[in-house]
């Protein structure tokens, strides 16, 4: 098993917890993959309880279960996040992420993958 970073897991935990708080809202930036796909996003994971059924902590990450309500049906998909490619973990006490609080930070993940978004978009 790879080693996890203990904050992490700690910021992790408190989303668990909280996830059932209306009040509580956590984006999660990440490199994340539907089901058990290749990596395949770098964006950002909205969690609070309109968003998110349920959330596994998997040996070398997580498996999350959101849905989203519309008129026609509610779609549920499941997506999955390496611990290891979770760049930045924010909470805040509104949906607008204006007075947002830093829980978590990789710096070398967000570099990384801004560098592939800069080349994505110049070349």
């Amino acid at each position: 098993m790879e080693r996890v970073d203990l904050n992490l897991l700690s910021v992790i935990n408190r989303i668990i917890s909280d996830y059932s708080d209306p009040t509580q809202h956590y984006l999660v930036i990440a490199n994340y993959s539907f089901h058990y796909d290749e990596l395949t996003n770098f964006a950002p994971v909205y969690f609070n309880d309109e968003s998110i059924e349920e959330i596994q902590l998997t040996e070398d990450g997580l498996s999350c279960k959101f849905f989203f309500h519309n008129e026609k049906a509610d779609d549920r998909f499941t997506i999955r996040i390496p611990y290891n490619q979770i760049g930045r973990i924010s909470k805040c006490d509104d949906t607008d992420f204006i007075d947002e609080d830093v829980l978590f930070l990789n710096e070398q993940v967000m570099l990384e993958n801004l560098s592939q978004m800069v080349r994505f978009f110049w070349d």
